[in-house]
């Protein structure tokens, strides 16, 4: 418990957007729709008979605990969305086929367009909007075809997580906070304020489906009313917004972890002792010997395929 206060008072503005602010929301849908429903249950009896200061208090106290909650689940909130979690094998595989389609269809899409762009040299639908949006749909797909997930968000996540290892081979995932520690802050702000809109959006999928779930209870409990019938169907509408605006808030939050990899990893390798090669090739090899080196135990194989990189190496 006390870790995960540090990390609030870390987040700062951040931990507000991403949790605080979606609880603040669903406590004031409570209140006003929820809680004058259900006077006869004992708890929110109490409640509606405490003072308006002491009510509010109460409240406030109650989206500062979901934030928390919130806070504390968010990785296995992004796995339930992002159909790792509670997901069966073979339902999976048929979603991850059924993305695998969805990306295929975009690239013929894009071809179609550079093809008439050619035929009519140079001016067509392949300089449009439409081309500037297919291109950008698909660039929330990971470039290899086994780094498919099963759902939308999956794959924008999986997209800028993959993309130093196929540009460099290196495992950005991997070698995460040593990234960090050699990023400017300017670009950690960017990244962080662009991963906070991204949180808010996921936390709200699961706030929208916890109240719709609370409003048809309500329902069934206190008897019908057509406002808590309206907040429930408006609710659960919701849930794909939300879900829809999450996948496309990644934009922002790829963009600022690409920038950290082009221009950190120089910086990273130096921390690292190692030496920047002349060509990518090179290149590429190093950042591969550096993975299996961190991920795997210490074997002699991978230190010496690293000699050669490290500093000391060619200053001697």
């Amino acid at each position: 418990m006390a870790d995960l206060l540090k990390g609030v008072a870390s987040g700062g503005w951040t931990w507000v957007v991403s949790w605080l602010f979606p609880s603040l929301i669903a406590v004031a849908a409570f209140g006003l729709l929820i809680l004058p429903a259900n006077r006869t249950l004992p708890i929110l009896a109490e409640l509606t008979r405490l003072s308006v200061a002491e009510r509010t208090a109460t409240l406030i106290g109650a989206a500062l605990m979901i934030a928390l909650l919130l806070s504390a689940l968010s990785t296995i909130l992004y796995r339930l969305l992002e159909g790792y979690l509670l997901v069966p094998e073979f339902l999976r595989s048929r979603l991850t086929a059924r993305q695998w389609k969805k990306r295929a269809a975009i690239k013929q899409r894009i071809a179609g367009l550079q093809n008439e762009t050619e035929v009519n040299n140079g001016h067509g639908p392949g300089k449009g909007l439409e081309f500037s949006l297919l291109n950008e749909e698909l660039r929330r797909y990971p470039v290899a075809d086994e780094q498919l997930g099963p759902t939308k968000l999956a794959n924008a996540l999986r997209a800028f997580e993959t993309y130093a290892y196929d540009r460099y081979r290196l495992d950005s995932q991997l070698l995460w906070n040593e990234l960090v520690s050699i990023t400017p802050e300017s670009l950690r702000k960017e990244e962080a304020e662009s991963r906070a809109s991204v949180n808010f959006f996921v936390s709200l999928v699961f706030i929208s489906l916890s109240f719709s779930v609370f409003c048809v209870l309500t329902l069934i409990t206190q008897g019908n009313s057509w406002s808590l019938t309206a907040a429930a169907a408006s609710s659960t509408i919701l849930v794909p917004v939300w879900y829809r605006l999450a996948v496309v808030s990644t934009r922002a939050w790829s963009s600022a972890v690409q920038a950290m990899v082009n221009v950190g990893r120089g910086e990273l390798a130096l921390k690292l002792g190692l030496r920047m090669p002349a060509s990518l090739d090179e290149e590429r090899d190093m950042w591969q010997f550096v993975n299996w080196f961190v991920a795997e135990s210490y074997d002699d194989y991978w230190a010496r395929k690293l000699d050669p990189f490290r500093i000391h190496s060619s200053n001697s």
